[in-house]
């Protein structure tokens, strides 16, 4: 496989977006998520929707993540899953590209990094939806806000852009 191949472990916020703009861009994408609504809203986008248990080795083979370029950890709830399924994906011999930090491990992080120590208050624009009037800032700097599936898109295109 020629680094088209990408498994999504997760589909909250940021890896539904990920995969959304991997299938867009022509990429084989297996998306897998312990929930079954999620997975039905994704299935018709991505080139395979699985509900499955990221932590499950037999069924992790069984789907085939050994197959697959690169995996995406986009799990940000469960930090042993999030965990245990890199561990899953590197011992099947995926390269694991991006992880998102659970609230824990920003936190720790911010015991030794400056900018670190402020993020766990911004966590949930991850975590939720919330509404950001950015009205003022746009009249005030002459500027247009960018959509958050839009900004992820751009920074995933970029990315991915350098695996070819």
């Amino acid at each position: 496989m020629a680094n088209n191949d990408f498994v999504v472990f997760g589909l909250g916020k940021f890896g539904r977006s990920v995969a959304q703009t991997l299938a867009e861009n022509g990429k084989e994408v297996l998306a897998i998520d312990n929930n079954e609504e999620i997975i039905q809203d994704i299935a018709d986008v991505v080139t395979h929707a699985v509900q499955a248990d990221v932590t499950d080795s037999d069924a992790l083979k069984a789907l085939g993540v050994g197959n697959f370029d690169v995996a995406v950890i986009a799990i940000s709830n469960n930090l042993q899953a999030s965990i245990m399924s890199t561990i899953l994906a590197k011992e099947m011999g995926v390269k694991a590209r991006t992880q998102v930090a659970s609230s824990f491990i920003v936190k720790l992080l911010g015991l030794f990094h400056p900018l670190m120590r402020e993020m766990p208050e911004m966590m949930y624009q991850y975590d939720r939806d919330y509404v950001f009037n950015s009205d003022k800032f746009s009249k005030h700097f002459n500027v247009k806000a960018t959509s958050y599936i839009t900004g992820i898109r751009e920074i995933v295109l970029a990315d991915y852009k350098n695996i070819e």
